[in-house]
């Protein structure tokens, strides 16, 4: 298992319930505006992981060939 691999593994597991916890906990005790951006900031990561995992799977490639053009 490489090193990526194993990092994205680390993500899903433990960073994304602590990441969301402290979003949460920044929304409502300390500032609306910081929340949204790391609201965002979590979405942009999560599309980021999906993109890694469907090119890593290569079923990518697969996926745009069933759209005839």
């Amino acid at each position: 298992m490489s090193s990526v691999n194993k990092f994205v593994d680390l993500l899903k597991k433990v960073w994304f319930p602590v990441f969301v916890l402290s979003v949460i906990l920044i929304w409502y005790f300390w500032n609306k505006l910081i929340g949204i951006i790391l609201l965002a900031v979590m979405i942009a990561i999560l599309t980021l992981q999906i993109v890694y995992e469907l090119v890593k799977t290569r079923s990518f490639r697969n996926y745009l060939t069933k759209f005839h053009r």
